[in-house]
């Protein structure tokens, strides 16, 4: 049975008041206030970061802890979040100890250095394998002015 369709969206953050320094150095890095991105299919989000291993959530109910500033509504799909070659990007770490110095090394000076596991690389990550959409950006605010390609962008 096809799932049905639901809209597959890119969705990012700016900081909460309690900053952590991985919020704060891809800030620093990148001289923009988005700090996370999350990718939404329905009512369900993938999220990544701090202590949260990578996992699917009910929009409705995270939206009451963060609430998106700007989403890009990139398509319509028959998929479903908890389909299981959806399910198998959950229980992924944030790379904590690699951020700090691949976003000044790599992002501020400019140094190539690999992408940590991120919540910009799981996004661009399940884009490309399960829905063939290539992006390139390494941080929210590249991803935010690649997808601006795709339409508008909403905020909140």
């Amino acid at each position: 049975m096809t799932p049905p369709l639901n809209d597959l969206s890119i969705l990012w953050y700016t900081p909460s008041r309690a900053r952590d320094r991985v919020d704060a150095a891809v800030a620093l890095a990148t001289k923009s206030p988005y700090t996370h991105t999350a990718l939404r299919l329905g009512d369900w989000s993938l999220h990544i970061g701090g202590a949260l291993r990578s996992t699917w959530l009910y929009q409705p109910e995270w939206d009451k802890q963060w609430t998106p500033c700007l989403e890009c509504r990139i398509g319509s799909f028959h998929r479903h979040a908890l389909d299981p070659d959806l399910v198998q990007y959950e229980g992924r770490r944030l790379s904590r100890s690699l951020m700090l110095p691949w976003a000044v090394l790599g992002l501020y000076y400019g140094l190539w250095l690999p992408e940590p596991e991120t919540c910009v690389r799981l996004t661009k990550e399940v884009l490309f394998r399960e829905f063939n959409i290539r992006m390139s950006g390494r941080t929210p605010q590249e991803l935010l002015n690649e997808a601006r390609l795709f339409g508008q962008v909403a905020t909140y």
